[in-house]
């Protein structure tokens, strides 16, 4: 009886020390994870070093998907905070919060247009390294320029994005602006 219990005892012991260990395992300090970050950055400036083009295409990678963590976080009134809002509804709603609703929709707004130039960019790219060898800089440059001003007028007259209630609307993208712009970019 006496050595059953001393057994369970130890088997106890050793239980929580193992225990203790992997929880002491998963603490890491602050400086643990600044040393990390510091090699993390020598390994990439190294590959820099070594393959330049590479390097950039992976930190357009990462920005995209940092884009796309970005916009799935708080930018698309799915919190529960913007639905309380919303049910409660447009009357009720003070000047604050529709600035902070109209901001994130802003932000929702700006975060999808930078996939959507990340995802241009990319596509064009493959397309332009295929007709690298026809063509000069000048006819590069001015087809660039072209599809800039095409975008551009595109996202003057995408409405649907843009929210209409609120202080937003009176702001940059009012309609006088709106043709201010459209008449500097023809």
């Amino acid at each position: 009886m006496k050595q059953r219990d001393h057994v369970t005892q130890m088997r106890s012991l050793l239980f929580r020390h193992v225990m203790k260990q992997k929880r002491i395992k998963m603490i890491k300090s602050k400086t643990y994870h600044r040393l990390k970050n510091k090699d993390k950055l020598k390994v990439e400036s190294a590959e820099m070093l070594m393959d330049p083009e590479a390097a950039k295409e992976q930190a357009r990678k990462q920005e995209f998907k940092r884009a796309e963590e970005r916009m799935t976080l708080k930018h698309k009134n799915k919190s529960k905070w913007a639905r309380r809002i919303l049910e409660r509804g447009l009357n009720a709603q003070d000047e604050g919060t529709r600035a902070a609703m109209a901001e994130q929709l802003h932000r929702h707004a700006l975060l999808t247009r930078k996939i959507d130039t990340v995802k241009d960019r990319s596509s064009s790219s493959d397309s332009s390294s295929d007709d690298n060898d026809e063509g000069s800089n000048e006819d590069r440059a001015s087809e660039l320029l072209g599809k800039a001003k095409d975008k551009t007028l595109k996202v003057l007259e995408d409405d649907e994005e843009l929210p209409n209630s609120g202080l937003f609307p009176f702001m940059l993208f009012s309609d006088i602006n709106r043709t201010k712009i459209r008449s500097t970019i023809l």
